[in-house]
């Protein structure tokens, strides 16, 4: 297992998951600035969501309570 999953199942505080490298990236499926619009004026039955869709690491934003 990872170091951050061993962590976590250990019931390691917050503070300490955080500091860990793998909690500040996920891999996700997510959409481009840029394509935001790609499909504005294409009628509906030719938009490919696909073509829009992009996956990769994106960062973990941190938030406090």
């Amino acid at each position: 297992m990872s170091e951050l999953l061993d962590a976590v199942l250990a019931g390691a505080p917050p503070e300490t998951l955080a500091a860990h490298a793998d909690a500040r990236v996920t891999r996700a499926v997510f959409v481009r600035r840029e394509d935001q619009n790609m499909f504005e004026g294409v009628p509906s039955a030719e938009k490919d969501p696909r073509k829009s869709l992009h996956v990769g690491d994106v960062p973990i934003l941190s938030w406090r309570r």
